[in-house]
């Protein structure tokens, strides 16, 4: 198990802890990098309330949590083939993030290799994970709880493709990527 602490440019302030926690499995690249790459372009604001971002592996959950089902959309899914998942905070416990390292690269293993290809990978999951928290505890909204965390996810992720990965945008518009649950135009303003 491994720490890093990121995510504020104020360390009194906001400090969020990124720590590995894998169970017989290893990723074959720095994933810790692109979280700590990813979560370094967050705005401070996001962050209150939230102590860690665990990134651990599906395959290493016990029987119980692989086993546990959960409503995604409408559907029921079962927890191990989740891309990660926001703990909210409870009994004086800080809230978190679990990112399943694993099944974020079984996605797509070849573009991996490509640093920028795979902080954008891991923005997705990550990005809308905090999209939840904020969700929780800044702007409760009455509306479906994926939608709202994909809408938040759109509006964190645009900020950090024009400050962090400005040179990528070219690629999504022209190919028409989908990121952040939905196919975007990273040219327009986060409030349209």
């Amino acid at each position: 198990m491994s720490l890093t602490s990121c995510g504020s440019r104020n360390p009194e302030v906001i400090v969020i802890e990124i720590v590995e926690a894998y169970k017989d499995w290893q990723p074959p690249m720095n994933a810790r990098k692109a979280v700590t790459a990813v979560v370094s372009s967050v705005p401070d604001e996001y962050f209150i309330g939230l102590r860690r971002i665990i990134m651990t592996n599906a395959t290493g959950l016990n029987r119980s949590r692989r086993r546990k089902k959960t409503k995604h959309r409408g559907q029921t899914r079962r927890s191990k083939e989740a891309l990660g998942n926001y703990h909210q905070s409870w009994q004086g416990q800080p809230a978190y993030i679990e990112i399943f390292v694993d099944n974020i690269i079984a996605q797509c293993p070849r573009a991996m290799r490509m640093p920028p290809i795979r902080d954008a990978l891991f923005s997705d999951v990550v990005f809308h994970e905090i999209g939840h928290h904020v969700h929780m505890t800044r702007a409760r909204e009455f509306r479906e709880r994926e939608e709202v965390a994909d809408d938040w996810a759109l509006r964190i992720g645009r900020h950090y493709f024009r400050t962090m990965a400005w040179y990528l945008i070219p690629l999504v518009n022209l190919f028409g990527l989908k990121l952040f649950g939905r196919k975007i135009n990273l040219y327009r303003s986060s409030r349209a």
